[in-house]
């Protein structure tokens, strides 16, 4: 049965989208401002079908990077498919071949059923040592030209990981699963991530990437379930992870590939989480009971002077189904997490009363306490905001300020610091939204601090709705 329900109307926000351009953008309302200069990177979903074949799960879709690239020669917009080996063999065959996380396609061959599942590089996107690196956490990222989003070549780190460890991790699984959320902090030439292995036994993994591309495999933890991890989180002293109630039960009929990932996850409503911490000096890792639920994306997580651990997030009670009732009895919302190490306590308190996802923080705050948190709103709840908005919440004043799309979709934002800044607000938020009354795209550029509409850029075409999205002080022209 199919949990997400993609309309055939061609003016659909995940339809695919197999056109690839190159042009300039001009504005619509506003202007660009002058000093902002830089790479807007966005990643997701961009063919989710292939003729009368359509993937079951929107996260299935074949990967497609856009680029739109702030420069004193004006906007210019790049959109380009990830042409990773899957792709492209099922591009010459011109149906699906392999199976995916949702997704089990009819008359596929067994050798792609059994524990094979495709790689689409859909999820995000991170630039990390002048390489630009497309990621899908369950296994490798692919290497993208950071110019002309050029797919070069699947990246497996193999030639920096010690030979037993990976002789050890192919016994187990066919990639290293890598996460889509990896963490970059200030001050820090390093990029920190993780993996989850579901092999034979499960494991998460935690990595340090360096600024030439050197991974370490820095800990390996047991973990007792099959975890649904897709982000954590890293402070000081430690890597945070919420282990949720919700998890992927393998059974023969998934082993085999008659059954996808998605439709065995169990999301067991009222039995406890938990909250992993494992120092960065390697000397322990600890297990701390936590609220039941489901953490897609943190904010931000940091310690305070008293030695707790305080985390910001929106939490499912459930995994989300992709239909039209996907609020109807299952939102996130977004809460406050006080860990106490002492007491082994986990507490939390309401931030906001609406649905919610996206949530982000001026990234030079990543580790560190911030008072701002911006994050798209759903509607929904009693005081929520009816219409789709990007919300800023002050944490100190406990107030919030909204943009209302109406009946437009807004995604992701990403915050850019203006030169020279000195508060924490002093910046801009670049987001995607899809329009459906014209059933294109546009590229938002809001103030930070007031979240007034300063910019809007109109793309000549739809981007499915996607992921996650990057931004780099760099021109790549």
């Amino acid at each position: 049965m199919r949990d997400f329900i993609l309309s055939k109307d061609v003016r659909n926000s995940f339809w695919s989208q197999l056109d690839e351009v190159d042009s300039y953008l001009f504005p619509v309302e506003g202007c660009v401002p002058k000093d902002l200069v830089g790479t807007f990177y966005r990643i997701g979903p961009g063919r989710l079908n292939r003729g009368e074949q359509w993937y079951n799960h929107p996260f299935d879709g074949d990967g497609m990077i856009c680029k739109v690239t702030f420069s004193k020669n004006g906007v210019h917009y790049l959109n380009r498919h990830i042409l990773t080996e899957q792709y492209l063999a099922e591009e010459k065959k011109g149906k699906f071949l392999y199976r995916s996380i949702g997704t089990v396609p009819d008359g596929i061959a067994f050798k792609n059923r059994f524990f094979s599942i495709k790689n689409p590089a859909n999820t995000n996107v991170v630039y990390h040592g002048g390489h630009l690196l497309a990621l899908w956490e369950g296994g490798f990222p692919h290497k993208i030209n950071p110019k002309t989003l050029e797919t070069i070549s699947k990246f497996d780190f193999s030639y920096s990981i010690k030979w037993w460890e990976r002789a050890h991790l192919r016994l187990n699984i066919k990639e290293l699963p890598f996460s889509a959320h990896p963490k970059k902090l200030c001050g820090d030439d390093n990029l920190y991530s993780f993996g989850v292995n579901y092999g034979i036994q499960t494991a998460l993994l935690i990595y340090m990437v360096d600024s030439e591309l050197n991974l370490t495999i820095k800990n390996k933890i047991k973990l007792k379930r099959r975890y649904l991890v897709h982000d954590f989180f890293v402070t000081k002293n430690y890597y945070a992870f919420f282990l949720s109630s919700v998890h992927v039960k393998l059974n023969l009929r998934n082993i085999f590939g008659k059954t996808s990932l998605i439709s065995d996850i169990s999301s067991s409503k009222g039995v406890e989480s938990e909250v992993l911490l494992v120092a960065r000096d390697g000397s322990s890792a600890s297990f701390y009971d936590a609220p039941p639920g489901l953490i897609f994306h943190f904010s931000n997580g940091f310690e305070d002077s008293d030695g707790m651990i305080i985390f910001d997030a929106p939490i499912w009670d459930k995994f989300p189904t992709f239909n039209e009732d996907m609020f109807s009895d299952n939102r996130a919302y977004l809460f406050r997490f006080i860990l106490n190490p002492s007491s082994k306590c986990v507490m939390k308190e309401p931030l906001f009363n609406g649905s919610v996802d996206y949530p982000i923080v001026n990234p030079d705050y990543y580790g560190k306490k911030n008072r701002y948190i911006w994050f798209v709103c759903f509607g929904e709840g009693k005081n929520a905001f009816s219409k789709k908005s990007i919300v800023k919440l002050d944490l100190y004043e406990m107030k919030t300020i909204y943009y209302d799309f109406k009946d437009s979709v807004p995604e992701e934002p990403v915050f850019v610091s203006k030169k020279n800044s000195v508060n924490e607000d002093d910046g801009w938020l670049i987001l995607k939204v899809y329009r459906s009354d014209i059933h294109k795209t546009e590229i938002v550029i809001l103030d930070a601090e007031t979240l007034m509409l300063v910019c809007k850029l109109r793309l000549p075409h739809h981007i499915p709705m996607g992921l996650h999205h990057y931004w780099i002080d760099e021109v790549m022209l």
